[in-house]
């Protein structure tokens, strides 16, 4: 009853792990697949950012840096909602639902990978309120893993299912 809570709070495992909840961990080169991947089924042509910020007045600051390439943030409560998705250059003050919130940058690898990752060091870390005080959920992990191979096992089974673009 509670999987998207528990699976979300397994990606905010995953990148606090990785030191996201003190500094904006960037992602040197593409996403590994499968149980290796910190967020589930991440884009196979991006590189990626992440901060765990903590919400000051019921809102998540960031900032989207001029590029010459994609760049996008979407905002992920605790719930396990994207909240919002933002492409447009800019500053962001937006509510959120929760008092963590996971700021996920996208960057393009249209002008290769070393691109995208100077593109990411662009992005003002002054702008956020790391979550250095979020604690990970006590949720069994093994049994939350136990659910996401269900799941994919039954999405890959499926005759019907097909991806709205080209995986290519």
């Amino acid at each position: 009853d509670n999987f998207s809570h528990a699976e979300t709070a397994r990606n905010y495992r995953n990148w606090t792990s990785k030191g996201a909840n003190s500094q904006f961990v960037i992602m040197q080169n593409l996403p590994p697949r499968g149980k290796a991947a910190p967020t589930v089924q991440m884009n196979d042509d991006t590189l990626y950012g992440v901060a765990i910020v903590k919400a000051k007045n019921g809102k998540v600051s960031f900032s989207i840096p001029e590029t010459d390439n994609y760049l996008a943030v979407q905002v992920v409560t605790e719930r396990g909602h994207g909240q919002h998705y933002v492409v447009e250059d800019g500053v962001y003050e937006l509510a959120v639902e929760s008092e963590y919130a996971m700021l996920i940058y996208r960057s393009g690898t249209e002008k290769g990978i070393q691109h995208a990752v100077e593109q990411l060091d662009k992005v003002n870390v002054a702008d956020f309120n790391f979550a250095t005080d979020y604690q990970v959920q006590p949720y069994n992990y093994d049994e939350v893993e136990t659910w996401v191979q269900n799941y994919t096992k039954e999405v890959n089974s499926m005759d019907k299912f097909t991806y709205t673009f080209p995986r290519t």
